[in-house]
């Protein structure tokens, strides 16, 4: 897993709380400011969530949705247009989106910022 090779158990612990075969996206601050970045964020945070629980760095649109309103990232008028903005590091699949391996790259350096 791309996840074990760039990110140390103390950063993960630091974004992400376990309890049992689940996370929960635990930061509080995504040091970032406007909607459009705070959302690509979570994006990328929720991706390597689903990566921890199912070995797929897969991101539900409702998820996604339901976070960035929790983080005041929710922009519905821009939001699907946020992601497709970003294909590099998602694509679509399903009713959500899935990591790409730059995507899953990404993710690690925003985990290892977060921790910080």
């Amino acid at each position: 897993m791309l996840i074990d090779q760039e990110v140390s158990q103390d950063e993960l612990q630091r974004i992400f709380h376990r309890d049992g075969s689940s996370y929960n996206i635990i930061v509080g601050d995504l040091k970032v400011k406007p909607p459009a970045h705070k959302q690509i964020k979570l994006a990328l945070l929720l991706g390597m969530k689903s990566l921890l629980e199912t070995s797929e760095p897969t991101v539900a649109k409702d998820s996604l949705v339901e976070l960035c309103r929790q983080y005041s990232a929710y922009d519905s008028p821009n939001f699907a247009s946020n992601m497709k903005k970003n294909k590099q590091l998602f694509l679509t699949k399903g009713n959500g989106w899935v990591l790409t391996v730059p995507g899953q790259q990404e993710a690690s350096k925003v985990i290892k910022e977060l921790a910080q």
